[in-house]
């Protein structure tokens, strides 16, 4: 029997041969065949190119009331995000306008300008703070930019956006353009201040708290944010979710299967591993601990999402995972999101965090393999994790829902 290091070396050199061969790499949904009552694509998809993001569906918004309807995203630009009879937009927009312009001369320019719509951001401590650390103009111009994407955003996403509902199959397919434009609406909190049970998806967590873990997760997606303000990606990413329904379980019992190759890899660090697809078990809300004081070092996907900002998309996006013991088990995939950081482990006295570290991931910025729909090939999966519920998880009824689920 092979050593565990020759079983781990033999998986990676797989791995690496399969995402960089085209010719066997069919990375799902496929763009040009999608199911119109489940998937949705944003963008034109014969306008997918190398030179320049592809196009919107349509040149301007159609339905002036394209959101704000159940099973809709609330988009901040649509015309019923309406607060003491007043659109909403009309102040975000005019904010948003006059500091793209103008520019972030300080910090408290960017604060000013994000009280004019949203008051309810407990504090600017941590913001404040950060940028007094740093003491670097160039944090002021990215936020500049972030500003004019933020502005853009109506622009370039004209249609609804489905949300990816729970127990319900579906993918919402954006492009990397559209997914920076609603990441600087993030930024900028012109999301609603309550999004149901959904996973936070505006900045002001990490704005409000002053300590080292927030300055980390500011690290990671200002970088991120100055990538694509310097060149904006022309690929797209997936976001699909599979709902299994009891008719379609396969009969475990019956299998006859072999299971593949398996390998432990005893570092214990943060890898990211080129054709291997990581799976993550948050409880339930998409994305953990992404963009809230919780310290990282318990979530290692709250630091994939960093290092990978589009994915914190799927916080917008994807209603809560259903408690998988009492509904049909079910998965998210998200394909194509690239890399943008790499990451250094290191202690500040309470625990491991991560920060944005010169590496290999840098040099492969505009170097990373993609499929024919200009995807990178990237695969990441969550599975909700059956918390306080140990005894079940060993009977038959719980391994076999973890199976169905993967």
């Amino acid at each position: 029997m092979s050593s565990n290091t020759a079983r781990y070396n033999d998986i990676l050199a797989k791995a690496r041969w399969y995402r960089c061969s085209p010719e066997v790499l069919e990375l799902q949904p496929d763009l040009n065949a999608l199911d119109e009552e489940k998937d949705y694509c944003a963008f034109c998809v014969s306008t997918l190119c190398e030179d320049c993001p592809p196009k919107p569906n349509t040149v301007s918004c159609k339905d002036k009331k394209p959101n704000f309807r159940k099973r809709f995203v609330e988009l901040p630009w649509s015309t019923d995000n309406v607060v003491d009879g007043q659109q909403r937009y009309a102040i975000i927009g005019k904010a948003l306008e006059d500091l793209a312009t103008n520019g972030a001369g300080s910090v408290e320019d960017v604060i000013n300008t994000i009280k004019q719509y949203a008051s309810w951001v407990p504090s600017f401590d941590g913001l404040r703070d950060y940028v007094d650390h740093r003491k670097s103009q160039r944090i002021l111009q990215t936020i500049t930019g972030i500003a004019a994407l933020a502005v853009k955003a109506k622009c370039v996403i004209t249609g609804p956006l489905p949300l990816l509902s729970a127990s319900q199959s579906g993918s919402v397919t954006l492009s990397q353009e559209q997914c920076a434009c609603i990441l600087a609406n993030g930024f900028f909190c012109t999301f609603p201040k309550e999004r149901g049970f959904c996973n936070e998806i505006n900045f002001s967590e990490i704005f409000h708290a002053a300590d080292q873990l927030s300055h980390g997760r500011l690290d990671f997606l200002l970088h991120y944010f100055s990538r694509v303000l310097e060149k904006m990606p022309t690929g797209c990413v997936s976001f699909c979710r599979t709902a299994l329904k009891e008719d379609t379980f396969p009969n475990w019992a019956n299998d006859e299967s072999q299971l593949q190759s398996v390998a432990v890899d005893q570092s214990g660090g943060f890898g990211i591993f080129l054709g291997c697809a990581p799976v993550y078990f948050p409880y339930r809300m998409i994305g953990g601990s992404v963009l809230s004081p919780t310290p990282l070092n318990v979530y290692q996907e709250g630091i994939r999402f960093l290092v990978c900002p589009e994915l914190i998309v799927s916080c917008l996006l994807c209603e809560p995972m259903t408690v998988s013991w009492l509904r049909e088990p079910e998965a998210i995939q998200i394909v194509g999101a690239q890399l943008f950081n790499n990451c250094e482990r290191y202690s500040d006295g309470g625990g491991w965090i991560y920060s944005p570290a010169p590496g290999p991931s840098y040099y492969r910025y505009d170097d990373q393999d993609r499929d024919k729909f200009r995807r990178v090939t990237s695969e990441v999966i969550v599975l909700n994790a059956p918390f306080n519920i140990h005894r079940w998880q060993y009977t038959k009824e719980g391994i076999d829902d973890e199976l169905n689920k993967a």
